[in-house]
């Protein structure tokens, strides 16, 4: 036992990430369980006890951090669902996906895969009611979507994921269930990208929409024929996916009404993408940097941060892939590389990456060695000397390469 507790006391926790030249990670908060979503409050208040930002946890827990970063439990228990075996099994993976924030109405969404009354998964969106603005430390009162999903059976992966408010607007992304052939079909929910009002109703200028009726999927849907679109961003109205697959991931704009050719073949996760990754490395969560935003220096702005989720014991290794996009020309500009790579060797996923005020935030989504799963936060270096190897691979792909893991999935 002496050993363990001695082995724990030296491990830094720095060893299992590299990182951008130029660039640190500092630990922000630490005392999570399966953190895998962050969402930040735009204009917090300025009280050290004020809501900065809110973290999801997958077994159900919903965790407010403060301005001084004391955490606070918002809601736990939001649903019911207990897996038959735990991570990192794949039975595991049900649970809390996603998370947005509506500052206007001091609304907090969050996402979530669930087991019904009679044994079945479904999807779910809960709608917390906070303060207007800067939110508050516990909710007011709560409103649960679930007749807008009650109709469609979801599965123990390629569920409900990310979500965004876009003015009066409430988008989510939907896995396909392991239905490709539903991932199409207007009528079925699995496979689509969706779009609702703040209240969870259809809104009458979605591509499909015939009428108020909440329990049709076809008012809510906004594009279709995705695998699982896990990874969301919408920047000034334009819609960015990416999309898993099963032997290659996509990066893809997506446009209103269109169909995206997912059909269970692994060639169909190529149609209209704008950048694929062979093999894949499983995308969990999109970013973007305005390009008005110095945040993390001129080099950075305008440019997606992709959260990838990897499989270490395959050679595809978690972290934070950059992109750079042409809005102009719709295009990717240039191969993707990793902003930030986990080098460790027990399993890891980075599933929670979110833009804050000081940094690009992210939680990996198991403990470390020294048993801490924790929110880190990358920052300019101001030093300009990172104290571990800097990260130097330039393509995704070649860390694949190099371990001689070209086909493995």
């Amino acid at each position: 036992m002496g050993a363990v507790v001695s082995a724990q006391t030296t491990f830094d926790w720095r060893s299992d990430w590299a990182v951008a030249d130029g660039f640190t990670i500092v630990e922000d908060t630490t005392g999570y369980h399966f953190p895998s979503a962050i969402a930040f409050v735009p204009e917090p208040g300025p009280d050290p006890k004020d809501p900065l930002y809110f973290v999801t946890e997958l077994r159900g827990t919903l965790k407010v951090v403060t301005n001084d970063r004391s955490i606070f439990t918002f809601a736990e228990n939001v649903f019911q669902f207990k897996p038959t075996e735990e991570l990192p099994s794949g039975q595991g993976q049900g649970g809390m996906g996603g998370i947005c924030l509506d500052p206007a109405h001091g609304y907090i969404f969050v996402t979530f895969l669930y087991t019904d009354a009679n044994g079945r998964m479904r999807n779910n969106i809960v709608r917390y009611q906070s303060k207007p603005g800067t939110f508050s430390l516990q909710p007011e009162s709560f409103t649960a979507f679930t007749e807008v999903f009650a109709n469609y059976e979801s599965g123990l992966a390629h569920h409900i994921g990310a979500c965004q408010v876009v003015g009066d607007q409430l988008f989510v992304g939907i896995g396909e269930a392991w239905q490709p052939h539903l991932a199409h079909e207007v009528d079925q929910m699995v496979g689509k990208i969706y779009r609702m009002s703040l209240d969870g109703k259809p809104l009458p200028d979605n591509p499909f929409y015939i009428d108020d009726d909440v329990t049709k999927a076809r008012n809510y849907v906004w594009a279709s024929g995705f695998r699982n679109p896990y990874a969301m961003q919408i920047v000034n109205g334009r819609v960015f996916v990416g999309d898993n697959g099963v032997g290659t991931d996509r990066f893809v704009e997506v446009q209103r009404g269109e169909d995206y050719g997912w059909n269970g073949q692994e060639n169909s996760i190529h149609l209209r993408a704008a950048y694929v990754w062979v093999p894949s490395l499983a995308p969990t969560t999109l970013q973007y940097l305005p390009p008005d935003n110095m945040l993390l220096g001129a080099d950075n702005a305008g440019k997606f941060f992709l959260g990838m989720a990897g499989s270490v014991r395959r050679g595809k290794m978690p972290g934070i892939v950059r992109i750079t996009y042409n809005m102009e020309q719709s295009r990717v500009m240039a191969v993707p590389d990793y902003f930030l790579r986990f080098r460790g060797k027990q399993e890891q996923m980075v599933v929670a990456v979110a833009i804050g005020p000081d940094g690009l935030y992210f939680a990996p989504l198991y403990a470390n060695q020294a048993d801490q799963t924790s929110v880190y936060k990358i920052v300019p270096d101001p030093t300009n000397s990172y104290p571990y190897r800097p990260l130097q691979v330039e393509d995704p792909r070649q860390i694949i390469r190099e371990r001689g893991c070209l086909g493995c999935h």
